[in-house]
């Protein structure tokens, strides 16, 4: 074993260390995970509670305390999303004569509800006899529109951004439709349309940019084609993929530094051997190379130690997430379906809640 010297290097000697940068990324990492499995965390606690609103307005229902059990409904939804909650919230809405809303939440639900468990199903099948009770009272609007992404608004209220996945409802009457593209410079087009309750109106929107003369773009009244909305990334989607590029690149990290460590330490032996046994004249090039040479190992390593605890981590959260996140809703849900029949005229709804 050759003794290293003790040498003192200037600060114009000293190599540049990559391990303070690393440190700052390992610490960005850790941070990014935390908000990950806090995210997680909310997720469950969201699902959770919303489960908990739910079973109360069960109770509720079967009190027939509808208005009640719509409150619970209308709180479990803002928290969970789901096609279940959605077509119960609707048939409690059109029990107590929220004949708009009922329409709004059915139709999502319908639309979610059919793509988990098929049109064929139970519920989706009652939910669209539901949905047709409910429009006989409110005005539709099938509105299509030539651009896609341009926002929506009826009477000043933002309803979302084209191609929309379900037609609008309205009370009857008369309402303002607005179209806004979404390239700059676009020019909004208003509608103004009389609806009567049980009335379809079919829109086609034509969206034109602005003409050197600033004039703005027309409308057309035609049958508008059949679009639906692509829905965006499911959290648990979201979090699975940022987990996954997060955990390669660490991975990468720790192999490209291991290597360098590696490299490092086959310099400094090369040199050592060098050397000699009595070691190398303090203040030597050979020296100043052997000082560099293990300074650039100690520094990779450090790195390296960093990033493959880094991705040890980052990978079982993120594999932990993705097992352990709540199942979606459906038929085979995790959760022990729940029932509650809400009567409706004729007709007596059954939805299954397992979200």
């Amino acid at each position: 074993m050759h003794a290293l010297p003790k040498t003192r290097r200037t600060p114009q000697q000293a190599p540049t260390s990559n391990f303070d940068p690393m440190m700052r990324v390992a610490r960005y990492l850790a941070l990014l995970l935390a908000v990950l499995l806090m995210t997680a965390r909310v997720e469950a606690s969201d699902r959770e509670r919303a489960r908990q609103l739910f079973d109360e307005a069960v109770q509720s229902g079967k009190r027939g305390d509808h208005r009640t059990a719509r409150s619970s409904l209308a709180a479990a939804w803002a928290l969970v999303k789901s096609w279940d909650i959605a077509m119960n919230l609707g048939a409690a809405e059109l029990k107590l004569g929220q004949y708009r809303d009922a329409a709004e939440h059915l139709a999502w639900g319908i639309r979610e509800g059919s793509i988990k468990v098929g049109e064929s199903d139970e519920a989706v099948i009652k939910a669209r006899s539901l949905l047709a009770q409910a429009a006989i009272h409110v005005g539709t609007i099938k509105l299509a529109i030539d651009q896609t992404g341009a926002s929506v608004m009826v009477d000043d209220q933002f309803v979302g951004r084209s191609p929309l996945p379900d037609p609008i409802y309205v009370d009857p009457g008369t309402h303002v439709i607005m179209a806004r593209g979404s390239g700059t410079g676009a020019v909004p087009i208003d509608m103004r349309l009389d609806i009567n309750a049980g009335q379809v109106q079919d829109r086609v929107v034509r969206l034109l940019p602005r003409t050197t003369e600033g004039s703005p773009g027309s409308t057309t009244i035609d049958s508008p084609s059949a679009t639906r909305g692509a829905s965006g990334l499911k959290p648990k989607t979201v979090i699975a993929l940022a987990g996954g590029v997060l955990t390669a690149g660490s991975l990468a990290i720790a192999v490209v530094y291991t290597a360098k460590g590696s490299s490092a330490q086959s310099d400094a032996d090369t040199l050592l051997a060098q050397a000699g046994p009595g070691g190398c004249e303090r203040g030597s090039d050979l020296c100043s190379r052997l000082a560099d040479a293990q300074a650039r190992r100690i520094d990779a390593n450090q790195v390296r130690d960093v990033a493959w605890i880094a991705t040890g981590l980052l990978g079982a959260s993120t594999a932990a997430v993705v097992l352990l996140w709540p199942k979606e809703s459906t038929t085979s849900s995790a959760f022990t379906p729940r029932r509650w029949s809400v009567g409706v005229g004729p007709s007596s709804l059954t939805f299954r809640a397992s979200f």
